[in-house]
C-alpha cells in the first residue's frame, strides 16, 4: 500500500502481517521507504558546488507523511551546516 496521507496505522491493523507500505514508516508494519534526506542532499550539494548560494525549497506540507517534513527538514539542515539563509515556501 503506498503510504498516503489520512491512512492510520488503525485502519490498517488487520492487513499487518501480509501488508507492505510504500514510502511511509509505521511502527509494527513492513515498508520500503525513498531516502528523501539524502535526495535532498545530493541536490543540495551539487547546486552548492556549482556556486549556487540562494537555494529555495518549495515543498508540500508537513503533514503530508511521505515526503513533506523529511525533505525540508534535510533543506534546512543543509542550509545550516553550509550557513546558508533556507528561504521555503509550504503550502497550507
Amino acid at each position: 500500500l503506498f503510504g498516503f496521507t489520512g491512512i492510520t496505522e488503525e485502519m490498517l491493523a488487520h492487513w499487518q502481517s501480509s501488508l507492505v507500505l510504500l514510502a511511509r514508516d509505521a511502527k509494527g508494519f513492513a515498508s520500503v521507504c525513498y531516502d528523501d534526506e539524502g535526495a535532498i542532499k545530493i541536490l543540495m550539494q551539487r547546486l552548492y558546488d556549482q556556486g549556487h548560494r540562494n537555494i529555495s525549497y518549495l515543498g508540500v506540507p508537513h503533514s503530508d507523511v511521505t515526503t513533506g517534513k523529511r525533505r525540508h527538514e534535510a533543506y534546512l539542515a543543509f542550509c545550516k551546516a553550509h550557513k546558508l539563509n533556507p528561504v521555503a515556501a509550504l503550502p497550507g
